[in-house]
């Protein structure tokens, strides 16, 4: 029998737009961290906390997280779009980066 996912319920209350909820109960273990970490980055960036999530991601962390900074970054300045558009692709074009599946 396999493992449960113990994810089910965190990424069912993101993709049914309850971000509070998603945010409350992320409470997983450590195997899960950096998938478990998007998700809730991500729910703060459709609660419109986007400065949050721009202050709390190191521009050194992995890669996943870096492309949750790019949506913060993205919706939290409209007017820049152009520029966070220009650095995502620059950011695309290194091939350990654009490889990368997650």
């Amino acid at each position: 029998m396999a493992a449960p996912d113990q994810l089910f319920y965190l990424r069912n209350n993101f993709y049914l737009g309850a971000y509070q909820a998603a945010i409350n109960n992320s409470d997983l273990s450590p195997e899960d961290a950096v998938e478990r970490d998007c998700l809730v980055y991500r729910s703060y960036i459709a609660l419109g906390s986007y400065q949050l999530v721009i202050n709390e991601i190191d521009s050194s962390t992995a890669t996943p997280f870096l492309a949750v900074k790019f949506l913060a970054l993205y919706f939290s300045s409209p007017d820049n779009w152009e520029s966070t558009i220009s650095s995502l692709k620059e950011w695309l074009n290194d091939s350990a980066i654009g490889s990368n599946p997650i």
